[in-house]
């Protein structure tokens, strides 16, 4: 019998290493895989600002997108910082998943010291600006463990690397919440 399909949600503050570590989970994986990151798809929306509307859009817009990739056998690593809007993206994945399509979710809150994003953050492609990225930081660090069971990781820690974090987080099998 296949494996059930795979949800891995990888949230935390700007800088935490989400993609990084999402892309080496995925060179691990077997099977049909998909990574989606949520700021990629607000992308797509190409209205001036980023009001509240735009970022929950975004995040509607990968709820579908999640559940069509579950539906059709994929596992799948979502990637987003999920300050708030974790609950409302996991009842739309369930919502519009086929009927019958069971799969596996996982929560996995990712954090780092504020120095060391802001360190991470100066290396970045395009920085963001450091009074956003200590309100993001804080933030988060708020919402977690409130709205699931999820599993808590430190990036910072000695000897932490994306390659030995991905390794790690497919190896947990704490807080997984199992979809009929």
């Amino acid at each position: 019998m296949a494996a059930r399909p795979y949800l891995c949600i990888l949230r935390g503050a700007p800088a935490v290493g989400k993609t990084a570590i999402s892309k080496k989970m995925l060179s691990k994986m077997q099977g049909k895989v998909s990574r989606i990151c949520i700021d990629d798809i607000q992308h797509f929306d190409l209205r001036a600002g980023s009001g509240k509307d735009k970022l929950q859009l975004g995040v509607y817009h990968a709820a579908l997108l999640t559940g069509s990739f579950l539906s059709n056998g994929f596992s799948v690593l979502v990637e987003y910082i999920f300050d708030e809007h974790l609950q409302y993206f996991v009842d739309n994945v369930v919502l519009h998943r086929a009927k019958g399509t069971a799969f596996d979710l996982q929560v996995i809150f990712l954090e780092a010291s504020l120095k060391t994003l802001q360190k991470r953050n100066v290396a970045r492609a395009d920085p963001m600006p450091l009074d956003i990225l200590e309100k993001l930081h804080k933030k988060v660090c708020a919402t977690k463990q409130l709205d699931f069971t999820e599993v808590c990781i430190a990036t910072d820690a000695a000897g932490a690397t994306p390659k030995t974090l991905a390794g790690d987080i497919l190896k947990i099998t704490d807080g997984i919440i199992h979809f009929d």
